[in-house]
């Protein structure tokens, strides 16, 4: 017989903070649980690379193995909160290659893109406060920004990436209302957008920086898909094109282009007073990366590496971006509309009277993944639901063409 004083039961959801209550999971990361655990499935969830460079990191790691120990030390040891002296100069090299002078200071060694974003979210966010989002946009993005309870504002894109008239009708009505300041930032993937596939060209960026100069808009441009295109120009960084405002702040990562599973990528930020707050943001979180994780990049860099080996991804992924689409063409026919990104990851395909968020759960059932459209826009109740993001890089171009047909059984 209960009582009216007996004590409820403990639990841990009494004493979650805000912080944590808003923070959703990742469909992404769930995904990735299941696919590891069914063998059998082809998926084209996860943005996972799906070619590495074993040969010359066994090297690297077969030489710190035979290191005397007070070499191989440091490795072992805590290191700067902005990263390895070494990895930064040649981090340094690479944004002279994309030029843009920088120097130790404009730098900050981050644990992957991830975290990067929760450090920007985390200096900048407070609690409805506004931040500018592509519609659609990077999941990951939002989840790292929604912890800190901010209201999300979408920018209409279309084939060529945000719009810039969208852009400044929307940020006017800020001032209207003189709100103007509760703008924090404008959030972008540049080149081959995550799940579009879309690359803003030069003069449409030349646009948005203008705008954001105008009102005052931090640009946070994330480029973790740059260096991989496989047709067309490479256009240049926000950061080059408009060096002397420092208004702009830079993501690069080596997930994409090297190795994921070391988690190691940078922040650039011309303001070193933003650096500093982005370094004690990360001294409070994680003190440092991995010091032996740093050093096996800078080896890598430092032995010139990293071009060939970007050739080499860029031979294994483009016949795979095109088996993806003549498998869509062959098995979907006119029904589908989908466009060739230049370069990434990624396909974005629209499919006529499906929702392919509902359609999800048959197609697991038939050992095939992909991630349904809906969670890349931050307003889901209006999003594209007859859209999905396919990673293309990760399987097989018979796998490929296995798991599309699988599809068009479905839907």
């Amino acid at each position: 017989m209960s009582t009216k004083n007996e004590k409820k039961p403990f639990s841990y959801k009494d004493y979650y903070s805000r912080i944590a209550n808003r923070t959703p999971p990742s469909m992404i990361r769930q995904l990735l649980a299941f696919t590891q655990k069914e063998a059998g499935i082809i998926s084209f969830a996860g943005g996972l690379p799906g070619y590495f460079d074993t040969l010359h990191i066994r090297e690297i790691l077969d030489e710190l193995q035979k290191e005397s120990d007070e070499k191989l030390k440091p490795g072992l040891q805590y290191g700067l909160t902005g990263g390895y002296l070494k990895l930064v100069e040649e981090e340094i090299k690479l944004l002279e290659k994309e030029g843009i002078q920088a120097e130790r200071e404009n730098i900050l060694n981050t644990s992957g893109s991830q975290q990067a974003l929760d450090i920007i979210a985390k200096t900048f966010l407070n609690k409805d406060e506004y931040v500018l989002v592509p519609r659609p946009t990077y999941l990951g993005a939002l989840g790292a920004f929604r912890q800190y309870g901010p209201r999300f504002v979408e920018i209409e894109s279309d084939e060529n990436g945000i719009k810039p008239d969208d852009l400044e009708r929307k940020i006017k009505s800020f001032k209207r209302m003189k709100d103007l300041a509760r703008i924090k930032f404008l959030y972008v993937v540049p080149d081959f957008n995550n799940p579009t596939g879309t690359t803003i060209a030069k003069e449409r960026r030349e646009e948005i920086i203008e705008i954001c100069k105008k009102y005052d808009v931090i640009i946070i441009e994330d480029s973790p898909y740059k260096k991989l295109r496989y047709d067309g120009k490479e256009e240049p960084l926000f950061a080059k094109l408009e060096p002397d405002w420092p208004g702009i702040i830079t993501l690069m990562t080596f997930s994409k282009i090297f190795a994921p599973g070391l988690r190691q990528s940078f922040i650039y930020c011309k303001d070193t007073d933003a650096v500093e707050k982005f370094n004690r943001i990360k001294q409070n979180s994680t003190l440092c990366g991995s010091s032996l994780d740093e050093r096996i990049l800078a080896e890598y860099l430092e032995r010139g590496f990293l071009p060939t080996h970007i050739e080499n991804i860029i031979n294994d992924y483009r016949p795979k971006r095109d088996a993806m689409l003549t498998a869509m063409h062959k098995y979907f026919g006119g029904e589908i509309e989908v466009k060739k990104p230049e370069g990434g990851m990624f396909l974005w395909p629209a499919f006529p009277d499906v929702d392919t968020y509902k359609k999800f759960p048959k197609a697991i059932e038939n050992n095939v993944a992909y991630v349904p459209g809906r969670v890349f826009y931050a307003d889901q109740k209006k999003a594209d639901k007859n859209k999905a993001r396919f990673c293309f890089v990760t399987e097989t171009e018979t796998r490929i063409d296995e798991g599309i047909r699988r599809l068009a059984e479905i839907f």
